[in-house]
């Protein structure tokens, strides 16, 4: 009896040790994730960048007949094209906006500083201003503000190429991806992991259709707006819009902060119908693109969206910010069809998968 005693204990410290094994392998990969979050953060981003190239390669390659490589290539050769073009022609229109509104700037700030002096409040503000800016300059500081700047300026030119690379690669092979993923999980789940990911795919498809789609409405008529009105830097402020259009909420509000403060200086007379008229096109683009997108993908709920982007802003900053409602899209995919659909056996409300 003495001699088999022992072996209660031994499966107990088995347990133990494998229990703290598997606690330590999880704290691991979670520290691991935690420091390579800006890499998974770039890897996303090129995932988005290479669906985006496949919805546009694809409708080609099937009505044209060319191998999808070759409508590929077609397709980033066709964008490089179009991005060289624009900034061959673009480039001196802006740089002439530019010197112009630098020339009427000291003028129009006079303006506006009269202006706002003639209320308490306006006064308060011109005070503040003036004191920040006729403090005298700290050559430390100014140093530690270009470093700064140029650190930065090359961390995100380093990140804007880690993305454009991804993209590719995976643009040219997704399902050697897709199936590297799929190997990972044992066999008899392999067929519902695809189903899942395509259907990830399919709603990024779409939520990248929709978003170009409403950056492509709104910068247009925002420009149209301030050309209309004589707003300076017209093309440039609807191009700037359109790119914070992309983000929900948080871009329209960022969007109408800059030409607020544009007209602001060169015509505050205007500075109500031009935020009207923005609003009403952000207005179209709420109620008129968007529905159309969520038919053919999830649906996120206002909440749901500003939360996202605020906790990964906190989190990991502007390219949280960015990729935060593609990231909760995708991930409501996820949670719908392995959570609800697969754990809790609910199916009446299936994801929408790809025709």
């Amino acid at each position: 009896m003495n001699e088999h005693a022992p072996a209660p204990r031994n499966a107990f410290v088995r347990r133990v040790v494998t229990a703290v094994g598997i606690a330590t392998l999880v704290a691991a990969l979670v520290l691991v994730l935690w420091f390579a979050v800006d890499l998974l953060l770039l890897v996303f981003t090129g995932i988005l960048g290479a669906v985006l190239l496949r919805a546009l390669s694809d409708p080609l390659a099937r009505h044209t007949g060319l191998k999808p490589r070759w409508s590929l290539t077609l397709v980033v050769a066709l964008l490089l094209a179009i991005a060289a073009i624009g900034a061959w022609l673009l480039t001196p229109t802006f740089a002439g906006q530019l010197a112009d509104l630098a020339k009427t700037l000291p003028d129009s700030l006079a303006q506006l500083r009269s202006s706002l002096s003639a209320s308490a409040l306006g006064r308060l503000i011109v005070r503040t201003v003036e004191r920040a800016v006729n403090r005298p300059p700290d050559l430390e500081s100014l140093q530690e503000l270009l470093t700064g700047a140029a650190g930065s300026l090359l961390r995100w030119a380093v990140y804007a190429l880690t993305i454009v690379f991804v993209a590719l690669f995976i643009a040219y092979e997704p399902r050697l991806y897709v199936e590297g993923v799929v190997r990972l999980l044992p066999v008899p789940r392999r067929p519902r992991a695809r189903e899942v990911l395509d259907a990830m795919g399919h709603a990024l498809r779409w939520f990248l259709i929709g978003r170009a789609a409403g950056m492509l409405l709104v910068g247009v008529l925002t420009a149209l707006e301030l050309w209309l009105l004589g707003i300076p830097l017209a093309l440039l402020l609807g191009i700037l819009v359109a790119l914070l259009t992309f983000v929900p909420y948080v871009g329209p509000i960022l969007g109408g902060v800059l030409i607020g403060f544009v007209t602001l200086v060169q015509a505050p007379g205007r500075l109500l119908l031009v935020l009207g008229i923005y609003t009403v096109i952000q207005y179209l683009d709420d109620y008129l693109v968007m529905p159309l997108v969520q038919e053919r993908t999830v649906s996120l709920a206002p909440a749901l969206t500003l939360a996202a982007e605020v906790l990964m802003g906190l989190l990991f900053g502007a390219l949280g910010v960015a990729i935060s409602t593609p990231l909760a899209a995708a991930g409501l995919v996820f949670v719908r069809m392995v959570y609800v659909e697969d754990t809790l056996g609910d199916r009446e409300h299936e994801v929408r998968k790809p025709p």
